[in-house]
């Protein structure tokens, strides 16, 4: 599949007319947007197309990929090192954040590690143990992060008697460096949020435990090579799709595209410049590009969003079932509509009107917006009750904040929460019973919940200067995002258990947003003004992009699907 080549300086220029920012591309005058075609900076981005880039050089390059064709053989073989990889330190980790002196990091260490060698696919596992008296029932948070020729999380298992496993599942072969952080030594039970008038929450610390970062060595086996590029297809609808709370977690990885440092490194930009976008992707700030690549099937390209439109092919072949009208809607906060916009940049240089799109905001949270939300979908089926809907929806990231965190406490009355009589997660999950309730009966083809992005990261987080004096709450922590998360993934489930199984139009889906942002504190929204809260809760392009496209890769799926095996 060919890449479209735009010249260095082109690219500069292009960047320059529709606003150096990812976000400030619709704030173009139309005209601008209809002469310049909104896709084509697309083009000049490092990471484009970069996965094919990547497997071509890597199916090449003897040191990256075995020749042995034997499918059946069991041989683990040591993988070379390569440039095209992250070395120790390479990655942000401490950037300055307040954080308290008290701490339990100095208690841990490594109790054991697993006893067979680190190989792609297979789990591995680490055990730390904490000595001191105040761990011996549990309850630390840790952020999990291991880096080197991809990017990936993995999880914790809490033995409450202060030691825990520490689980990753690596992909790709090379060398890594696992990293454990201490996020809080000591927490609340979840259920005890908000806490009472004269509580504050835990603060979130931010510590790496001794012993790490930890360098592990993967290795492959040569079937795997054989295997995968034999059975790599399409992604399904059902890949594309959630089944459970962690399903999302080793469905794909932050496979490193490019680094400035490689020897293998074309640059992408004039020489002597520096710009905001360059520095979003990483050019002109870490000098690193990382392309979301899913584990068992292929994302459409980049390339297949340009003149020749795959959404046009989709419309073609639905034939007359694609006269009517398809509109793909979007819920959900200031990321939702993150979303929305680069979905509409991939969308732009379509030729068919038949789709189109719009985004309901949920501002403030599911409290303040579940009436409005439902008077606004109602509105749009009465308007167009012929037309094919597809929704996209999402609250979290402001129900966590406005119903959860101490620091909200004063500004609860909008919400008509008086007191901090109540617990968070259960109001959260009484207002998104409701919503899944309406949504489920609502006339539309397609529902799909995406879960909440892993906002307020702090380890890894950069780009902009932190506030000296103000701490961060363990309710503002992707922690509390995952309990959201699993109260979620909890009421969809009984929906869909519940409904008539011949009405599959009533059932809900759920994509992934949590596991696939959690690993990339390092990519999050970059801007001039450097406003810090945007920074710790909206993903960056890199992110913003492989969600968009996911979503694409599921709408089209539900469309036209056997088009899309019939690709080439």
């Amino acid at each position: 599949m060919g890449r479209r080549v735009v010249s260095a300086k082109t690219c500069f220029v292009l960047s320059v007319l529709l606003g150096a920012s990812l976000y400030s591309t619709f704030r173009i005058s139309p005209l601008m947007r209809n002469t310049i075609p909104s896709h084509i900076p697309i083009m000049c981005d490092p990471t484009v197309d970069r996965e094919h880039l990547i497997l071509r050089d890597r199916n090449r390059n003897g040191a990256l990929m075995s020749t042995n064709n034997h499918a059946n053989a069991s041989t683990i073989i040591t993988e070379e090192e390569n440039d095209v990889t992250l070395s120790i330190g390479e990655l942000p980790g401490y950037t300055g954040w307040a954080r308290p002196e008290h701490t339990l990091v100095a208690h841990y260490h490594i109790q054991s590690t697993s006893a067979s060698p680190v190989v792609v696919r297979k789990t591995w596992y680490t055990d730390v143990q904490c000595s001191h008296t105040e761990c011996s029932n549990g309850g630390a948070q840790f952020f999990i992060r291991a880096y080197g020729p991809a990017v990936i999380t993995g999880t914790v298992t809490d033995r409450k008697d202060g030691s825990y496993r520490i689980e990753v599942k690596p992909h790709d072969p090379g060398t890594y460096y696992l990293e454990v952080v201490l996020t809080s030594s000591v927490s609340r039970p979840w259920f005890d949020y908000p806490l009472n008038n004269n509580e504050t929450d835990p603060l979130y610390e931010g510590h790496l435990l001794p012993g790490f970062p930890l360098r592990m060595v993967v290795q492959r086996r040569a079937e795997d090579d054989s295997m995968n590029a034999s059975k790599k297809t399409w992604c399904a609808f059902e890949q594309l799709v959630e089944e459970n709370s962690t399903s999302g977690l080793n469905k794909g990885r932050w496979l490193l595209a490019d680094t400035v440092r490689s020897r293998s490194h074309t640059p992408v930009t004039p020489e002597g410049s520096i710009s905001l976008r360059g520095y979003q992707f990483g050019v002109n700030s870490l000098g690193v590009s990382m392309q979301y690549v899913p584990a068992d099937c292929n994302l459409l390209s980049f390339a297949q969003f340009g003149a020749s439109h795959i959404a046009d092919k989709c419309i073609a072949d639905m034939g007359t079932i694609g006269n009517h009208s398809v509109h793909i809607i979007f819920v959900g906060d200031s990321v939702m509509k993150l979303q929305y916009e680069s979905f509409e940049m991939l969308r732009a240089p379509a030729k068919t009107r038949t789709i189109r799109t719009s985004f309901i905001t949920m501002k403030g949270g599911i409290v303040l917006n579940l009436n409005i939300l439902k008077d606004t979908l109602r509105s749009i089926h009465t308007m167009n009750p012929n037309e094919q809907r597809m929704i996209l929806f999402n609250s979290g990231l402001h129900d966590s904040d406005r119903m959860c965190c101490s620091d909200f406490r004063f500004t609860r009355f909008k919400y008509n929460l008086t007191t901090d009589d109540y617990v968070c997660l259960d109001l959260y999950r009484e207002k998104m019973m409701d919503l899944v309730d309406f949504m489920s009966t609502y006339p539309a083809d397609l529902k799909v919940f995406r879960s909440t992005t892993a906002g307020w990261q702090r380890y890894g987080n950069f780009g902009f200067s932190w506030d000296p004096t103000k701490p961060q709450r363990i309710t503002q922590s992707p922690h509390m995002v995952e309990q959201m998360n699993n109260v979620m993934f909890d009421v969809i489930a009984k929906n869909n258990k519940n409904i008539d199984q011949s009405s599959d139009d009533q059932k809900i889906h759920i994509m992934d947003g949590y596991w696939i942002s959690l690993p990339r504190p390092d990519n999050t929204e970059a801007g001039i003004q450097n406003r810090i809260g945007k920074h710790l809760v909206h993903p960056g392009p890199e992110v913003v992009w492989a969600m968009s496209r996911l979503w694409w890769m599921a709408v089209l799926r539900f469309l036209c699907s056997n088009m899309i095996d019939n690709l080439t």
